[in-house]
């Protein structure tokens, strides 16, 4: 009976141990990822790689992707896409609180556009804040919480994910954002973001679809004409849908250049994958032409 009350004491006494210290979590996350310093030096990176997304019910596709960033306020992500009808270019990033948006397709989009100034104005507004979260959980992996996007670190709780056991942070904007952070108490490295939002709808139409071909004709010979714009819905389709779990895990992660970053980010919505990102070597502190960031 003796053996045993040391063990309970211990029990007692782990219990009240202090939580660790959030910044120092992120200050050791930080060095892991290659340090203060080298990260203060850091000013632009870019990389290229391939986004795959996949569909309800199996079938997926992959596009071409490139990110561009210029620290601390300046993000593109650029996806290329084949269709039959010719390249599909899309390209959505910020300069500071200013939306980038282009677009170069042969198919038409859904009309989501404002129909007052007002509300465009709030549009752009709320697609910069959505925008500059997402930054910050793609960048948390590279060079921690980014000051584009202060937010708020507390320590949450000890948990053990895939016999992996993390440190998770709980991250707070003045906006009402809220994020956890999952930080592998081995390595220091970034493991997993998570955070609730909207649902992922995927829309499609009778007219993107493989079409019969006459006698005498080969698939490479018969262009289905694009879908018409209406084909789509307008508005936003997501309106009055609950939040739902979204997670991207940080995979890969390769030392180059003096810093230790992730080059695989898988997405998952709910239980599902949605995206895996797979990426090449990045490119740190090039020169990039300043007309990337040019706005809408």
């Amino acid at each position: 009976m003796r053996a045993v009350v040391p063990a309970l004491m211990l029990a007692a006494v782990s219990q009240l141990q202090p939580a660790p210290d959030a910044s120092r979590v992120l200050a050791d996350m930080r060095q892991a990822l290659g340090g203060d310093a080298a990260i203060a030096a850091l000013h632009t990176f870019s990389v290229s790689g391939s986004e795959q997304r996949s569909m309800p019910g199996g079938p997926t596709f992959g596009v071409g992707i490139e990110w561009f960033c210029e620290l601390p306020d300046r993000f593109i992500r650029v996806r290329r896409s084949s269709t039959p009808w010719g390249d599909d270019i899309n390209e959505d990033g910020f300069n500071a609180g200013q939306w980038i948006h282009r677009r170069d397709s042969p198919m038409p989009g859904p009309d989501r556009r404002p129909k007052s100034a007002a509300e465009e104005a709030a549009l752009e507004e709320r697609t910069v804040r959505d925008l500059h979260h997402e930054f910050s959980r793609l960048t948390v992996a590279m060079i921690g919480i980014p000051a584009l996007d202060p937010l708020d670190a507390s320590y949450a709780t000890a948990q053990t994910v895939d016999g992996r056991h993390c440190d998770v942070l709980a991250l707070k904007s003045s906006d009402g954002y809220e994020a956890r952070l999952w930080i592998d108490t081995a390595s220091h490295l970034p493991f997993a973001i998570a955070w609730m939002g909207k649902p992922i709808v995927t829309m499609t139409t009778s007219s993107i679809v493989a079409v019969p071909v006459g006698p005498g004709q080969s698939p490479r010979s018969f262009t289905p004409p694009p879908p018409p714009a209406s084909a789509f819905p307008s508005g936003d389709p997501t309106a009055g849908m609950p939040d739902v779990l979204h997670q991207v895990r940080f995979e890969d992660f390769k030392t180059e250049d003096g810093f230790t970053w992730p080059h695989r980010f898988v997405e998952k919505v709910g239980d599902r994958v949605w995206t895996t990102t797979k990426l090449g070597k990045y490119k740190l502190n090039q020169k990039i032409d300043p007309k990337k960031f040019a706005p809408k």
